[in-house]
């Protein structure tokens, strides 16, 4: 496998940062690897506030504990500024995975054709 691949690979199936680790870009990869652990965090704190409303509701009879209308409750956007936060939470950390991707490939080509 050859060192482009491995970075690709390595950035794309990882964790963005990953490849500019084995890169030894350790500036660029640590700043990936913060952008994306702190999108990480937010979108499990999102989800996991989303299934305990949910929890919470069960309980008190508001929603039937019926799986599809669990499920349908877990993926609606509710109408608030958090909401809106998660999106964009989720395109940073899309963004921030691409440019790791194809940073870490610029990176490998450009090293393979000084060496």
């Amino acid at each position: 496998m050859t060192r482009t691949m491995k970075v690709v690979l390595l950035s794309g199936v990882v964790f963005p940062g990953a490849g500019h680790f084995y890169l030894k870009k350790y500036f660029f990869a640590v700043l990936l690897t913060m952008i994306a652990s702190v999108c990480s965090y937010l979108i499990i704190m999102n989800f996991t506030i989303r299934i305990l409303t949910l929890f919470e509701k069960i309980q008190s009879g508001e929603v039937a504990p019926d799986f599809s209308l669990m499920i349908q409750f877990i993926l609606t956007q509710p109408e608030d500024p958090a909401a809106r936060l998660s999106v964009v939470v989720w395109v940073v950390m899309m963004i921030c995975w691409l440019v790791a991707v194809f940073d870490s490939y610029r990176i490998a080509r450009k090293q393979l054709s000084v060496f």
